[in-house]
């Protein structure tokens, strides 16, 4: 099997995501945690680096994962790019997009939204981030 060398691999769209539904116990970092389960995506007709406008369809062919991506606002703040419309799936998975200097991208798992957003509250325990609207509450709601 041929290595990747670090930085060239297009896929981190497919690599954060598998990291969220498939953890390792070691090296989250390391991508060959994560071959193996590629061939669980339905990939068919879509291009790497995976644009943002492509989402919805990566939804539609993998119908049990719902995705979330944002990014970095200019106030310093945390921009939505694209909110899934799709509920109740087994998976859901928040992402977050890097972007370049350069125009380059790269897709990041967001492990823990709480910690992500937690300066958006006086709140200094756990916040519970709606899917949704991505608005921080003090207690989960059943």
């Amino acid at each position: 099997m041929s290595r990747t060398p670090p930085g060239t691999d297009s896929k981190c769209f497919v690599w954060s995501l598998l990291s969220s539904i498939y953890p390792p116990k070691n090296n989250p970092e390391r991508v060959y945690n994560y071959r193996h389960y590629e061939h669980t995506l339905n990939l068919s007709g879509l291009t790497f680096p995976m644009p943002v406008r492509d989402i919805p369809k990566f939804e539609k062919q993998n119908p049990t994962i719902s995705i979330n991506i944002l990014c970095k606002g200019n106030d310093g703040g945390y921009v939505p790019l694209y909110v899934s419309k799709e509920r109740g799936r087994r998976h859901h998975v928040n992402l977050f997009l890097i972007e370049g200097p350069d125009n380059s991208t790269h897709y990041v798992w967001i492990k823990n939204m709480s910690h992500l957003v937690c300066g958006r509250t006086k709140h200094h325990g756990t916040t519970y981030v709606c899917n949704s609207c991505l608005h921080p509450f003090c207690k989960k709601v059943p």
